[in-house]
């Protein structure tokens, strides 16, 4: 196959010319990879799936796209992402939340390289709630959301106590 400057040209026009498509009322969550000038986006689409997208520096188009997730979440979820045990710099683990239809807390989670399901966390989230966010704290995950009461909570893990713990805020 033999390629001309006119198609390598349209080619890289129609890579930075692509955008996201994000439903109405969608959410999205953001984090950067340790060390680099790399950003991971994660997004849900109109199939409530969800995508995550490599991006660089500013400006520049996305360098891949692609379905992490393509099991039940809710219409809307609002997400929330965290790096998470970062033994390997170059390929960190990699936590993503979300909202199931039952309305409880769910986790993604990219171990060694590939994605995998995580757990249903099962934390009771206010229904239509849009509270989200998740952070590290040493060797601690803190994700924050709307309980069922409609009160902000915490659930937590640390690797000294491995399992999901909540509180009331």
């Amino acid at each position: 196959m033999k390629f001309t400057l006119p198609l390598l040209l349209t080619g890289l026009l129609t890579s930075l010319t692509t955008a996201i498509a994000l439903p109405r009322g969608s959410s999205s969550a953001a984090i950067q990879i340790p060390g680099k000038s790399e950003l991971r986006v994660y997004y849900q689409n109109g199939q409530n799936f969800i995508f995550e997208a490599n991006v660089g520096p500013p400006t520049s188009a996305p360098s891949a796209t692609r379905n992490i997730f393509t099991g039940v979440t809710r219409t809307n979820t609002p997400l929330a992402a965290v790096t998470w045990l970062e033994t390997d710099p170059a390929n960190p683990e990699i936590r993503v939340y979300y909202v199931t239809p039952r309305n409880t807390l769910a986790e993604l989670a990219f171990i060694k390289g590939q994605w995998k399901v995580g757990a249903d966390i099962g934390f009771a989230v206010q229904p239509d709630s849009d509270a989200l966010y998740a952070l590290r704290v040493g060797t601690t995950i803190i994700v924050g959301y709307s309980n069922a009461d409609g009160n902000l909570a915490e659930a937590y893990y640390s690797t000294g106590t491995p399992v999901w713990q909540t509180y009331t805020l």
